[in-house]
């Protein structure tokens, strides 16, 4: 596994932070009114003492499954997990602050953004999970809900619940990123993503680079999966038409194309508490 490090670089360099709310940020509630700056945004690191499941890497890299549905070599399993166990464990933590916002990111478990806090009102912006609960998902094995994911080459990626590189950066202009990435030792692909918020602002902008590193054309597959808590109150919003869901069939899981927000099946996709459990 990468071992976390402060190397990472990010260009071309960032862009002047948008002050407002846009489609493709994560903002506090529209009828937020943003201030004026006032000062800069302060970045630190930090210990972090977390319940979590205890889990063992495996001894040697698989070149078969690994309980999963695809080879992990070079990369060691991680799935003997203490299920029904959890134990205090201290993280490598990132914090991002300014008068709206609190993010804390975690290295040490794929750079994940572990948690974000609109502090007028208190309130996760994301699912918030209070342990580290691991469950056999990711490709290795281990792999824990709450926050924002980043996925890369493939889904649940081989570093999820292992370390990354990391870098911190104090902008010109008073914002603040948290920079994370790492290179697939499977595809020598690479990704980069700087988590940035600027003073008076409660946006949160996601600047993502994704690298081919190798002489020849690769196939790849990238998201950020956020977590939010079910409940009959969620809805989702989106400027799209076609969505992708999963299906279990005899073989594994399949990839299934829908129409957004009506699917083929008539529910409606804009309410996940309606939606079948598929």
């Amino acid at each position: 596994d990468a071992r976390p490090s402060m190397t990472p670089t990010l260009t071309p360099p960032l862009p002047p932070a948008l002050p407002h709310y846009t489609g493709r940020q994560y903002s506090a509630p529209p009828e937020v009114h943003m201030s004026s700056p006032s000062s800069s945004v302060q970045v630190r690191q930090h210990e972090l003492v977390i319940p979590s499941a205890p889990v063992k890497p495996g001894r040697l890299p698989l070149i078969g499954r690994a309980g999963q549905d695809r080879p992990v070599h070079p990369y060691r399993p991680l799935a003997d997990i203490e299920f029904g166990r959890l134990a205090p464990r201290t993280f490598r933590a990132l914090t991002l602050e300014n008068e709206f916002l609190r993010l804390t990111v975690l290295p040490e478990l794929g750079g994940r953004l572990h948690r974000a806090v609109y502090k007028p009102a208190h309130y996760d912006l994301f699912y918030h999970n209070d342990a580290i609960r691991a469950q056999l998902i990711s490709s290795r094995g281990a792999w824990y809900a709450g926050g924002v994911e980043f996925n890369f080459p493939i889904s649940h990626s081989l570093t999820t619940h292992a370390g990354v590189e990391y870098a911190t950066r104090q902008l010109p202009d008073g914002s603040a990123a948290i920079i994370v990435s790492n290179t697939c030792r499977m595809s020598r692909m690479r990704w980069e993503v700087a988590i940035r918020i600027a003073p008076g602002s409660s946006a949160i902008n996601f600047q993502t680079r994704l690298i081919n590193r190798t002489a020849w054309p690769q196939r790849y597959y990238y998201w950020l999966n956020a977590a939010v808590p079910q409940g009959p109150q969620i809805r989702y919003h989106f400027s799209a038409s076609k969505l992708i869901g999963h299906t279990q069939e005899v073989d594994g899981t399949v990839t299934r194309l829908d129409s957004f927000p009506i699917m083929r099946n008539g529910a409606d996709a804009r309410v996940p508490a309606r939606l079948p459990d598929t």
